[in-house]
C-alpha cells in the first residue's frame, strides 16, 4: 500500500515588495503609497528597499468590502488630517 504523497506547505509572505502588492491587489505604485503615507498600509524600510506588510494590505480590503473604511470612517478623517497638515508644511504630527 502506497502512502498518499505529502504535499509542500502554503508559504504565505508576512511581507511582500511594492511591485508584487500592486501586482496581486492591482493598485498602482502611486496609490500603493499614498495608501503607506497616509498610515492605512503599513511597511518597513531597510537599508533603499521598502517591503510591505501584507496583513495591513488584507486588514484594508477587508474594511472596504464590509463598509468599516468608508469616507466617514475615523481613518479616513485622519488620513485627511494628514495630507492637509502635509500641504500646509505642518507635517504628520501636527494633524
Amino acid at each position: 500500500m502506497a502512502l498518499p504523497k505529502k504535499r509542500p506547505a502554503t508559504v504565505v509572505p508576512k511581507y511582500l515588495a511594492p511591485e508584487a502588492v500592486c501586482e496581486i491587489y492591482s493598485l498602482s505604485l502611486t496609490k500603493l503609497y499614498r495608501l503607506i503615507d497616509d498610515g492605512r498600509i503599513r511597511s518597513l524600510k531597510i537599508d533603499r528597499s521598502r517591503l510591505v506588510d501584507v496583513k495591513s494590505v488584507e486588514a484594508l480590503f477587508a474594511e472596504s468590502v464590509t463598509g468599516t473604511g468608508g469616507p466617514d470612517s475615523e481613518i479616513s478623517r485622519r488620513a485627511a488630517r494628514q495630507r492637509w497638515a502635509r500641504a500646509k508644511g505642518q507635517g504628520p504630527e501636527a494633524a
